[in-house]
């Protein structure tokens, strides 16, 4: 079974380092590529190493994509707002439960 959104992005965001992640499952809802790390297609090697390059070859835009990450992370999956969102979905599975 794999993860929808692996749990290491949310890790190494809150971290502030920068991302470089496939755009598979639900990584592309978390990562913009460019403005909060990079998004690669899956099984490409040559764009993998292509996009390590460029991360460790240019700090500033390295330390960008990681402050950006950083910020999403705090400001939409915090644990409040994870339970939230949580909550909503219950709320919702609830109601319409009751409208049967």
């Amino acid at each position: 079974m794999a993860e929808g959104i692996p749990q290491f992005l949310f890790q190494v965001m809150a971290m502030g380092k920068p991302v470089i992640a496939t755009a598979v499952g639900g990584i592309p809802e978390i990562v913009t590529s460019g403005v909060n790390g990079l998004l690669i297609p899956p099984e490409d090697p040559v764009t993998l190493a292509k996009a390590m390059i460029q991360v460790l070859g240019d700090p500033g835009s390295a330390r960008r994509l990681g402050e950006e990450g950083r910020r999403l992370v705090e400001q939409e999956y915090t644990v409040e707002k994870m339970a939230e969102k949580v909550y909503r979905v219950y709320q919702q599975v609830y109601e319409r439960k009751q409208m049967k």
